[in-house]
């Protein structure tokens, strides 16, 4: 199937939004990072560092519970990723015994992205 000019303009108009409400934050934060405490709190704000210090990066990693935190962070993440692993390949060997449809396992996928939240407001409907 071929798009027409139009449809892939609007495709990359799209892609280019998307990347930049995901960008521009992680490069603010990226910046803050580099400021001095009192440049960080000036108003206005400004976009670069002046001057460029990591002074910041050095407090967190001298912080008294940083190692703490640290192994908190890795034990959830891969208690996070044990959990998947343990409920998705038997669901996956299910849907390849019982030759479940693709619809179905992409519906119910969809499905999972919906935020609770979300969900309630439809059933207060």
């Amino acid at each position: 199937m071929r798009t027409s000019p139009a449809e892939r303009w609007i495709l990359r108009a799209i892609v280019a939004m998307l990347v930049l409400i995901v960008a521009v934050p992680m490069s603010w934060a990226l910046v803050t990072a580099l400021k001095t405490e009192a440049n960080v709190i000036t108003y206005p704000p400004s976009f670069l560092p002046s001057p460029a210090t990591l002074e910041s990066f050095g407090a967190v990693l001298r912080h008294q519970t940083f190692a703490t935190e640290l192994m908190n962070s890795v034990v959830y993440a891969l208690a996070a990723i044990a959990l998947t692993i343990a409920v998705s390949v038997p669901a996956g060997i299910v849907v390849l015994v019982l030759g479940i449809n693709e619809m179905v396992v992409a519906g119910v996928l969809r499905g999972e992205e919906i935020p609770g939240v979300g969900l309630q407001h439809v059933q207060a409907r």
